[in-house]
């Protein structure tokens, strides 16, 4: 920031750190970063490969949790949400590897080809479509506490009030809403926790499901207990 503010003519640069200092960026948020996500060691040894453009070889773990080894040409870094992927090319492929997999890595000496043409934004945008496509989308109508409206407007993709002809659940303050999400395990995952602040009006085997996943917790839960 120092280098780049002594660049910036000196009629602007006092404008410049002014607007710089009321803007905070915080991947972290409200709560810690999970230690598999903060940046240490493993981090700082990729990122000296992507500006020294030198290959990296690296141990990673797969989905599976099996561990592979690989030798890459790092392309950059992207910070996505909380998170921070590699870009790098092995065997002529571009790949996105989450950083908190990788576990061990190592500067090579050999250096990167030149990649002057590569677009990184528009190969993780192309990825990232790839990736939401595989994704069937579920939308259901629910009643949801009024207390609960910011946690809805945060957790799912959409919230619209609708109106139904059932009627809200008990006498407290409730709104009729439409809840559109990534798949059936988000919805799943945000009605869970939701708790007894929704009820479902439909679709009924959602409705049956988040049923069915309950006593078995319940089942579950007991049967440790006896």
């Amino acid at each position: 920031m120092r280098k780049l503010l002594a660049a910036v003519p000196s009629g602007q640069r006092e404008g410049s750190v002014d607007i710089a200092s009321r803007i905070v960026i915080d991947p972290q948020g409200w709560l810690p970063l999970p230690d598999r996500e903060r940046t240490g060691p493993v981090f700082r040894t990729v990122q000296k490969a992507v500006f020294t453009r030198h290959q990296l070889r690296m141990v990673y773990r797969r989905r599976s949790r099996t561990a592979v080894q690989s030798v890459v040409e790092p392309h950059g870094l992207i910070a996505a949400g909380r998170s921070w992927y590699l870009c790098a090319s092995h065997d002529g492929d571009i790949r996105f590897t989450r950083l908190s997999r990788i576990e061990e890595a190592e500067v090579l000496t050999e250096e990167c080809p030149d990649d002057s043409g590569f677009d990184m934004t528009a190969a993780w945008q192309k990825r990232r479509e790839g990736f939401l496509e595989t994704f069937e989308a579920v939308t259901a109508t629910v009643w949801v506490r009024d207390d609960r409206w910011s946690d809805v407007q945060e957790w799912t993709l959409r919230a619209t009030m609708t109106d139904v002809d059932d009627s809200p659940p008990d006498e407290d303050e409730w709104t009729c809403l439409q809840l559109e999400f990534m798949d059936h395990l988000h919805a799943m995952t945000i009605l869970l926790r939701l708790g007894p602040d929704a009820s479902i009006v439909a679709p009924e085997y959602l409705r049956q499901d988040l049923i069915n996943y309950l006593k078995r917790t319940l089942e579950r839960c007991q049967d440790d207990s006896a």
